[in-house]
């Protein structure tokens, strides 16, 4: 396979699963050689193909971040990868609450962990309707797990 690239990037707004007769919508956009017509697949059906494409030989390379620079940005963070799935964890807590999230991609990952801090943040302060009901209520983080 001359040009061989196999690379994975986050696919475009309504893109749906190319595996089979699935129509879900995409979560991982797959280049397999330049000039090729990228394919895209869904949650499900993505472990199939790198599987597929491990046993010959072939890794996929994640273009959307790198998982070192994911956890220096993110430091509080415990990140980690399972290759077998290829899977990317991660986990942290707030006020408390633990909080995880798991993606495919790096680029992926990182939204999910974005959205739980705001998430976070959002909840942090308890709207002027509660506490004028509650006059004892108290600033307390309300997270639980983000994501797909």
């Amino acid at each position: 396979m001359n040009g061989l690239v196999c690379q994975a990037s986050i696919p475009p707004q309504g893109a749906t699963c190319a595996y089979g007769r699935c129509e879900a919508p995409a979560d991982v956009r797959l280049v397999l050689r330049h000039g090729d017509a990228p394919y895209d697949y869904c949650e499900i059906d993505w472990p199939h193909i790198t599987h597929s494409l491990g046993t010959r030989g072939q890794s996929v390379t994640d273009t959307t971040g790198d998982i070192w620079a994911i956890r220096a940005e993110f430091p509080r963070w415990d990140i980690w990868h399972v290759k077998v799935s290829g899977v990317y964890y991660a986990l942290t807590t707030f006020g408390g609450e633990g909080v995880s999230v798991h993606g495919y991609l790096i680029g992926v990952l990182r939204a999910r962990m974005l959205a739980a801090q705001e998430e976070r943040n959002s909840s942090y302060l308890p709207d002027s309707s509660q506490r004028a009901r509650d006059p004892t209520c108290r600033h307390t983080a309300r997270a639980g797990t983000v994501g797909g």
